[in-house]
C-alpha cells in the first residue's frame, strides 16, 4: 500500500514545476516564483486545510524556492505533486515537528527575522505535537511529586507513549506495589 501523508514540509525550485507554470516564468528570479506560488495556492482543493509558504533565497547557493507546509486530508505523494504541479515527489518530506515547520514557513518566533520575498498562509493549522520536549527525569520527578500515570498521560501524552514502560515500573516501585 503507498504512504499516504496528512502534513508534508517541503521545497520546490524552477527545476521542479512542471509546464502548469510555463506562462508564469520569465527567469530564475523571485517574482516568476511569487506568481507560481500564487498560482499554486489559488489551485490546492478544499482539501488542504492550512498552509504556510515562503519564496525565499537558499543560504549557501541563493537559489529561488519555495519553502512550504501544508496540512491536508490523507494523500500519496504522486498525488500532492500532481496538486502541487510539480514533476518529482522528492519535493515533499515527512513532517518531523509541525510547529517548527509553520513556524519557519510563516516567520514566525525564532524565524521571525528570517528573510522571504513572499510569505502566504492559510487554514488554521493543527499542529499536534509539541516543540518542548518532556524528558524522562521531568516525568520521574512528577510520579515523586504524587501525579499519576494518568495525569502524566493527559498532560505528556507524547512522552508518556516514549517512556511509557520505565514510568510504569517507576510508579509501582516508588508506590511500593513490589516491595
Amino acid at each position: 500500500m503507498a504512504m499516504q501523508l496528512r502534513r508534508c514540509f517541503g521545497t520546490i525550485h524552477f527545476g521542479h514545476l512542471s509546464e502548469r507554470y510555463d506562462e508564469l516564468i520569465t527567469g530564475e528570479n523571485s517574482e516568476s516564483m511569487i506568481l507560481v506560488l500564487e498560482k499554486l495556492i489559488a489551485n490546492l482543493d478544499d482539501a488542504y486545510t492550512a498552509g504556510a509558504f515562503a519564496v525565499e533565497a537558499g543560504e549557501v547557493a541563493g537559489r529561488i524556492h519555495i519553502q512550504f507546509y501544508v496540512e491536508h486530508k490523507p494523500k500519496r505523494l504522486s498525488t500532492l505533486a500532481k496538486d502541487f504541479g510539480v514533476t518529482t515527489n522528492a519535493c515533499f518530506d515527512v513532517v518531523k515537528s509541525a510547529g517548527h515547520a509553520w513556524d519557519y514557513c510563516a516567520g514566525l518566533g525564532d524565524h521571525a527575522s528570517k528573510q522571504a520575498f513572499k510569505r502566504l498562509t492559510f487554514g488554521e493549522p493543527k499542529l499536534s505535537g509539541t516543540l518542548a520536549k518532556v524528558a524522562l527525569n521531568d516525568l520521574v520527578n512528577l510520579i515523586i511529586s504524587g501525579i499519576t500515570l494518568k495525569e502524566i498521560m493527559k498532560a505528556h501524552p507524547y512522552a508518556y507513549c516514549v517512556h511509557r514502560d520505565r514510568l510504569r515500573k517507576f510508579y509501582e516501585d516508588w508506590n511500593g506495589l513490589m516491595f
